[in-house]
């Protein structure tokens, strides 16, 4: 057996008969955004919630989104489908509730601070 017919049955093969088989079984698997979302929410408000008492959770947080970014990035380029078009209505909602967070730092900092 020479170089090329080994290197050939060591591969898998596929039964894919046509090219859209083929890009179906190697495309991955699709992004889910409102899991991403969910856990930016969730990071930052737990972050401004508890942020008064427990200063080091801003830091915490900070690292925590970076390395959400990067890993959403390079996961965007090497191992998710192309994304769909979202259109601006779900980041409007995220933003919208983003604005409540400094409610809560300064409803649950007052509450910290005034607290025996």
């Amino acid at each position: 057996m020479n170089n090329t017919e080994e290197a050939a049955d060591s591969q898998e093969s596929t039964n894919a008969t046509t090219v859209q088989q083929y890009i179906d079984i190697y495309a991955g698997s699709e992004i889910l955004m409102e899991y991403r979302y969910a856990y930016i929410l969730t990071t930052i408000f737990v972050t401004f919630t508890f942020g008064f008492g427990i200063p080091i959770l801003f830091l915490i947080c900070a690292i925590s989104l970076i390395v959400e970014y990067v890993c959403t990035i390079s996961q965007l380029y090497w191992q998710y489908k192309q994304p769909h078009n979202f259109d601006e209505k779900l980041s409007n909602e995220v933003l919208s509730q983003l604005t409540w967070a400094p409610v809560f730092y300064l409803s649950f900092g007052y509450w910290m601070a005034s607290s025996k």
